[in-house]
């Protein structure tokens, strides 16, 4: 009987004297890939250096994680973002994976960049809310994660 494993595997270069603190981003970055869901495979610091640096602590992470404060209420725009962001900004895709019209999708859509304060017109607005996702999300689990932690075992 075969059994897959799925790992997310992270490679990083360092010379000898530098393999502490390579080890110690490596783990940083195994954090975000689990913490973001990302898909097993293998990733090196460029593949999640975006990634990485958004959920260092900081004043930018502090406001990209604010910035879906008024989508998040809504949990439906929340996931019908992730997915659209997810399907590489593809209507069709989306409607395709929620189950829903592409009319639906593009309505969402309207609300989500309203309830955000974002004007659709402007050429950052992707980039914007991918963060603004990746930075929720990555939070989201962390949160998750201390409250796993502080039940402790059995729960």
């Amino acid at each position: 009987m075969l059994t897959r494993t799925s790992l997310i595997v992270i490679a990083i270069e360092a010379a000898r004297d530098g393999i502490p603190a390579a080890t110690e981003v490596g783990h940083e970055l195994l954090d975000v890939a689990r913490r973001l869901r990302k898909r097993p495979g293998l990733y090196h610091f460029d593949d999640l250096a975006v990634e990485y640096q958004l959920t260092r602590p900081g004043p930018g992470r502090d406001r990209f994680e604010a910035a879906l404060d008024g989508v998040a209420v809504d949990p439906e725009l929340v996931t019908t973002l992730r997915v659209h962001l997810n399907n590489g900004l593809h209507r069709r895709l989306t409607a395709r994976e929620m189950h829903i019209h592409e009319n639906t999708v593009d309505y969402r859509l309207r609300r989500i960049y309203r309830l955000a304060g974002l004007d659709p017109r402007h050429p950052e607005l992707i980039t914007r809310l991918r963060a603004a996702m990746t930075v929720r999300e990555y939070m989201q689990a962390a949160r998750s994660h201390r409250a796993d932690r502080a039940h402790g075992p059995g729960f």
